[in-house]
């Protein structure tokens, strides 16, 4: 079975919650990294990962950060 690797960038725009990658339904995933980069003042980041075929959202990341500041 092959890996494929996808990098995906967000630049936020809203505070709401985004989907940035989904995988296909014959596949898994397996998060390598999440890079979180503050370029100014206080923020409060929570990085949350959903398994939507169990309804369940989990969350694996959460700092207050001030930037210039890049958290993985």
């Amino acid at each position: 079975m092959a890996n494929i690797y996808k990098n995906s960038f967000y630049d936020p725009s809203t505070t709401d919650a985004v989907t940035l990658y989904t995988a296909p339904t014959n596949a898994n995933a397996i998060i390598q990294n999440i890079q979180i980069t503050n370029q100014s003042g206080s923020k409060v980041v929570t990085a949350r990962i959903t398994d939507n075929s169990a309804s369940t959202s989990y969350i694996v990341a959460h700092a207050a950060i001030t930037g210039p500041t890049i958290c993985n």
